[in-house]
């Protein structure tokens, strides 16, 4: 088909007649035949069209957003800026409420960054609640969980009744989830090599975002996280520690200095309050500068305890 690289179509070569001069079959059946497939083919912005071959195609040609997607799957639906819905059944919905509906809107940044906001439609709506508003976003091509956003304040007849712990007195008075948490423990293992080394190996008792990869905790949700590592080791001498990490840098450590040939188990523990990034890496490291160069056993857990700062 003669169009060029902008779009802009060409009569083939031979089209043109001249006057009195006899019409070729062959030119004008070329020349119906490349108007034919012209008219048949996606037509180019250029040209009026979309240059898309189906609706969501032209939509991204666009730069247009799509207008009451419906979502049957809220963890697999190829999401495109714009509304969507959901009915009763639809998989991975806000809070795990499956016989709810829902409707809202989705920002795309790219396919591995994206909002999606959800307002309930199964709740009865008041003008002091308008239904429930969820959250979720995706970062680095991760799934946060979904978080409920501000809930509507409390009357002045809330306040005085006594029950307005189940609402925010005013706006501006926060209320979090200790969410994303975790808590793992790990048993026996070597810690020979480096006086400083990451424990590894451990089984997770509760992981509420997905969040700890066996090692590390890397929490999508930024804010102030309260953070815990416990190691047992044993030690006839020499210097032992446990330690917090964030992105292979100490934070904060717990060190005993045992005198040599004093043989004892010692339980460590190092706790803070450490702020976390999306992109942070949280880790419980050991000290091991002694003959056995052995972790008996550790825990490790976290959960977020309000926003940055």
């Amino acid at each position: 088909m003669p169009r060029i690289g902008t779009g802009e179509y060409r009569t083939p070569a031979g089209t043109d007649g001249s006057p009195g001069a006899t019409i070729s079959s062959s030119a004008y059946n070329i020349n119906v035949h490349d108007v034919e497939a012209d008219l048949n083919y996606p037509r180019p912005i250029l040209s009026g069209g979309t240059g898309g071959s189906s609706a969501d195609a032209a939509l991204t040609n666009l730069g247009a957003e799509k207008s009451n997607q419906i979502v049957t799957n809220f963890d697999a639906h190829p999401w495109k800026s714009g509304s969507f819905s959901a009915e009763p059944g639809a998989s991975g919905p806000p809070g795990g409420l499956t016989t709810h509906r829902w409707a809202g809107f989705v920002v795309v940044k790219d396919v591995q960054n994206i909002v999606v906001e959800a307002r309930d439609l199964t709740d009865v709506p008041t003008d002091a609640d308008p239904g429930t508003l969820w959250v979720r976003r995706m970062v680095s091509n991760r799934w946060s969980s979904w978080y409920k956003t501000q809930e509507p304040a409390a009357t002045i007849d809330e306040m005085r009744a006594g029950i307005e712990d189940t609402k925010r007195a005013t706006p501006y008075n926060h209320k979090y989830s200790h969410t994303p948490a975790f808590k793992a423990t790990a048993g026996s293992q070597s810690a020979a090599g480096s006086p400083w080394k990451a424990v590894v190996g451990f089984s997770e008792q509760f992981d509420s975002d997905g969040c700890f990869n066996g090692i590390s905790f890397q929490p999508l949700v930024e804010g102030w996280y309260q953070c815990c590592g416990v190691i047992n080791m044993p030690t006839s001498g020499g210097t032992i520690g446990a330690a917090l990490t964030v992105n292979d840098t100490i934070l904060n450590e717990y060190l005993v200095e045992q005198a040599t040939g004093v043989t004892a188990t010692i339980q460590l523990q190092v706790t803070g309050m450490i702020e976390l990034h999306g992109s942070d890496s949280l880790e419980l490291w050991g000290l091991c500068d002694h003959p056995a160069q052995t972790f008996n056993s550790a825990a490790f857990w976290a959960f977020r305890i309000g926003p940055n700062f």
